[in-house]
């Protein structure tokens, strides 16, 4: 019995150690388990569990390439471009016959432009199986990605013969079609399409998109067909709603929205298309009630809260957008919760626009302490270094961003900045030579590859760049004004005349041409030649772009009565143009017709009250007929008579600016905002004073404070934004000095004093090209602006 007993236990625990045996599988049977169940996960959306069986699959066989091949296709969802080019790099280099590993590695060069590379692996799958009708259809896009148009048609005209049930070949035969401005031939292949799939609904889009663009009536005829089909994805229940609105059926278009909305439930994918799809048509007010409704489904949403504030910013509502990422904030999650984290890069975005840099940094660094890879991180901090002319901490940054996105154009070009700050001439330009491998943005890239050469006096390869850009955009005439603007820089001044000539005759409605011809001959000291085009372009269009660099000419010319004549032919057409009174003030100064220049600046005081220029000349014509004493009496009496009439306070503080009295100016500006703290003009010319007088880091934040709140009464006045602008960079912040200054430079082009602050900011950032060309413009000026000294010492550092 105990025999029998032992013998029976024996057995028993064999046949369990069988039975675990059996359980445990090979490893082949354990990686077609994880394998399987990766994609039942992918198929219902749980791509972060599907992603982890994929790799337990791999721990089972690392040489397992439909693993890669699954992990790169929910890379390529989530939009993470960079691991699944490794992916499907991997699955491909594994098995070198997994043709659809190697079709959608050939299609995701397509897509980042890497033509000739999409070209070898669709060759290589042709040559493997010659009847793949995929790879023929890549064989023709890459064919229109040329501009081959006809050899893609015939492709396509293989394959659409044999009736597919894809809808792509049609889709890219009426692409084709349209390129080569066949209107028949687009429509043709679109209804071919759709005999063939009636219920296919890109098909559909694409007829009626066709048909709107071109006026064409069966538009309507097609929407209302697109109505009745069953349309299951989001972009292309968005797109419907786009087409219904552009062809005036706004009554549908809303009530699609409204079926969309109201299956919603709370998506964030959902409500932020209809939120954007209102920002599009101009309707924040709707796009702020779409992501009111979605919050109140789901409160805690920080996706839907930097939706809002997006919206704010749209609206120019800034100190509401903050408000709700400072909510973001708040929302009580994790450390690294990304949600969070872009949160806190969108804090740090603002606060470094508002000059908050040290909190901008705070944030930063936590953001890159629980996400070491973030790219918005490591370029935010970049563009801070950046500016702060540490170009060895900001080519580390930028390097980290390129290194995680590659096809990320901003953040090569910014590295490439770096370099350049480092007089890294040639790692600048190994920089960008790799940024235009990914395919993206090709145009940008090359204008800043030219930019390189140029720098580095590398001047037929600069224009190589250049001319290789206008090929590619034949119609961007602004190229070619690049191209003149190389020649002038390099004083080849008839190569340069040539092109602007070419492309005055070509757009003749373009004034470009012809400033830039004026500009040329001024250069050349031929101020004849100068005089003639202006004018040429003063008859066609008399705004102050061309009426100021006009009138400086007369007036170096010392024709003041050809000046006379076009103030008031300006004036005659737009009596309250405030630039041409002012500038009628001049010519008078000029003539030595005193009472004539007073009364043309109280004409434009009168019209225009706040603007600072026609007092600061005001105070000019005074210094310049030694009236100081007796106009400063008069605006102190006019002060002390009438305490409330700012705009005296205006006129006296120019007028002591002008005398030397900086001080005394500063308190009138003072006296002036104590009696009303938001009058901005006041506040704007306060902050420029701090700046220019004093070095004290709590002068500099005054000024900033001021700034900020002239630009937030007045963000449309050009000496506002040029005052932000210096005061920002004095600040060392020169990201968003060289932003606000653009602004003011964008509203007046021809200011001194505008180009002498950009022409700094530019220095500074090493561009010296730029910076020359800026300060050369405010030196052009016989103006005495502030800094005048100082511009002229940088410039005749810069070379000619």
């Amino acid at each position: 019995m105990a025999n029998n007993a032992k013998t029976c236990v024996f057995i028993g625990i064999l046949l369990v150690a069988l039975a675990l045996l059996a359980g445990c599988g090979s490893p082949e049977e354990k990686r077609a388990k994880f394998f399987s169940k990766g994609e039942a996960l992918e198929a219902k959306g749980e791509y972060v569990k599907a992603r982890l069986e994929y790799k337990n699959a791999l721990q089972m066989d690392p040489k397992f390439a439909p693993a890669y091949f699954r992990m790169a296709k929910i890379s390529l969802e989530l939009k993470n471009y960079k691991d699944a080019y490794g992916q499907l790099s991997k699955a491909v280099s594994l098995d070198p016959e997994y043709i659809e590993a190697r079709l959608e590695l050939a299609k995701f060069l397509l897509a980042a432009k890497a033509i000739d590379r999409a070209r070898e692996e669709m060759e290589l799958i042709i040559a493997r199986e010659p009847e793949n009708q995929e790879a023929k259809i890549l064989q023709a896009a890459i064919f229109l990605a040329e501009e081959k148009h006809i050899e893609a048609i015939a492709i396509l005209r293989g394959i659409t013969s044999a009736k597919p049930q894809n809808h792509e070949p049609y889709l890219l035969l009426a692409m084709a079609s349209q390129r080569q401005q066949d209107a028949v031939g687009t429509v043709d292949a679109l209804k071919e399409g759709i005999a063939v799939l009636p219920a296919n609904v890109p098909l559909h889009l694409a007829l009626a998109e066709f048909f709107i663009k071109t006026g064409n009536p069966e538009a309507e005829s097609v929407l209302k067909t697109l109505t009745t089909l069953e349309i299951t994805e989001l972009n292309q229940k968005i797109g419907l709603a786009h087409l219904l609105w552009e062809n005036g059926n706004k009554e549908d278009a809303d009530a699609l929205l409204e079926k969309i909305s109201a299956a919603a439930q709370g998506d964030e994918e959902t409500i932020s298309a209809l939120a954007r799809f209102h920002i599009q048509r101009q309707e924040p007010d709707k796009a702020v009630a779409v992501v009111k409704k979605g919050l109140a489904t789901k409160n805690n949403s920080i996706t839907l809260r930097l939706l809002m504030a997006d919206i704010h910013m749209t609206r120019g509502e800034k100190d509401l957008a903050r408000k709700v990422i400072e909510e973001c904030l708040t929302l009580g999650r994790e450390p690294a919760d990304p949600d969070l984290l872009t949160a806190q890069i969108a804090m740090a975005k603002l606060q470094l626009a508002d000059g908050e840099i040290e909190a901008a940094e705070k944030l930063l660094a936590q953001v890159l302490k629980e996400n070491p890879k973030s790219v918005d991180g490591h370029f935010l901090q970049g563009s801070i270094y950046l500016s702060r002319r540490d170009g060895v901490k900001a080519v580390s940054e930028f390097r980290t961003v390129v290194s995680e996105r590659p096809d990320f154009v901003a953040g090569a070009l910014r590295l490439a900045d770096a370099h350049i700050l480092n007089k890294e001439y040639g790692l600048a330009r190994d920089t960008l030579q790799k940024a235009l491998e990914t395919g993206a943005d090709p145009k940008t890239i090359r204008l800043a590859l030219s930019r390189v050469y140029f720098l580095n006096n590398e001047f037929p390869a600069a224009e190589d760049e250049l001319r290789r850009v206008i090929v590619e955009n034949r119609d961007d005439p602004s190229l070619r004004i690049n191209l003149g603007d190389l020649y002038a820089a390099q004083k080849k001044y008839a190569r340069a005349e040539e092109v602007y000539l070419s492309l005055k005759n070509e757009y003749p409605d373009n004034l470009l041409p012809l400033l830039r011809l004026g500009k040329l001959h001024a250069s050349e000291k031929n101020l004849d030649k100068a005089v003639a085009v202006m004018e040429e372009a003063f008859l066609k269009n008399s705004e102050p772009v061309i009426l100021v660099p006009l009138v400086q000419l007369y007036l170096a010319q010392e024709k003041t009565d050809a000046a006379l004549k076009a103030c008031q032919k300006r004036i005659s057409e737009k009596p309250d143009d405030v630039i041409a009174h002012n500038l009628l003030s001049q010519v008078h100064i000029n003539r030595k017709e005193y009472k004539n220049a007073e009364a043309a600046l109280e004409k434009a005081i009168a019209l225009k009250p706040n603007f600072a220029t026609s007092h600061s000349n005001l105070a000019r014509l005074y210094v310049a007929q030694d009236r100081e004493k007796e106009a400063i009496a008069k605006f102190e009496a006019a002060i002390s008579a009438q305490p409330d009439q700012l705009t005296n306070y205006l006129s006296l503080g120019s007028l002591l600016e002008r005398s030397g009295e900086t001080p005394k100016a500063m308190d009138v500006y003072r006296r002036a905002l104590a009696i009303n703290e938001d009058f901005w003009p006041a506040a704007n010319n306060l902050a420029f004073l701090l700046v220019e007088s004093s070095t004290a880091q709590a002068d500099l934040d005054q000024a900033l404070v001021l700034a900020k709140k002239a630009v937030a009464s007045n963000s449309e006045a050009p000496e506002v934004l040029d005052t932000l602008g210096w005061v920002y960079y004095h600040h060392g912040n020169n990201g968003s000095a060289h932003e606000m200054l653009a602004k003011a430079l964008e509203k007046s082009p021809a200011s001194a004093v505008f180009n002498y602050h950009m022409g700094m900011v530019l220095h500074s950032d090493g561009k010296m090209i730029e910076a020359r060309e800026k300060l050369a413009t405010a030196l052009q000026s016989s103006e005495a602006f502030p800094g005048r000294k100082r511009a002229e010492e940088i410039f005749s550092t810069l070379g000619k």
